[in-house]
């Protein structure tokens, strides 16, 4: 699968909102439907680099960065394109464009998605607690 990666321009926002808001009702099982109805892409990613994937023209997933702390806040990917390297691509491009250690919060409810970070080198450096759940901060450095 030919995956490619860009940033995201103000006229995908549209779209890019609708994969958030659709991927977040489908991992986040244990939170209120409402809520994540009222979360905002726009404001949730508010002054961080947005990386796209893209297959086919078809944007089927993106990563949010908070530049200044190294620190990936959203990688959210179409359920019908996880598991098919997307993600890890988009780390990739994420982590060749951010100076080490680069660290992410994940909430532990989300078991597939804490699999994936292990499975690809993160390590957890602590835990803590959010409106959203517990969650694992994990960090990357390189190796």
């Amino acid at each position: 699968m030919d995956i490619s990666i860009s940033e995201a321009a103000p006229q995908d926002y549209a779209e890019l909102e609708k994969l958030y808001l659709q991927v977040r009702q489908q991992t986040f099982f244990w939170l209120d439907k409402d809520a994540l109805q009222q979360a905002s892409f726009i404001a949730d990613t508010k002054d961080e680099l947005i990386l796209k994937a893209q297959v086919q023209g078809e944007i089927v997933g993106f990563i949010s960065i908070w530049l200044p702390d190294s620190f990936i806040h959203h990688l959210y990917i179409k359920s019908d394109f996880q598991r098919k390297g997307v993600g890890k691509a988009l780390l990739q491009k994420a982590i060749s464009i951010l100076d080490a250690p680069v660290t992410l919060k994940c909430l532990q409810q989300n078991t597939s998605a804490v699999n994936f970070y292990l499975k690809n080198n993160w390590f957890q450096k602590s835990e803590g607690f959010s409106y959203e759940g517990m969650y694992i901060l994990f960090e990357y450095n390189g190796k």
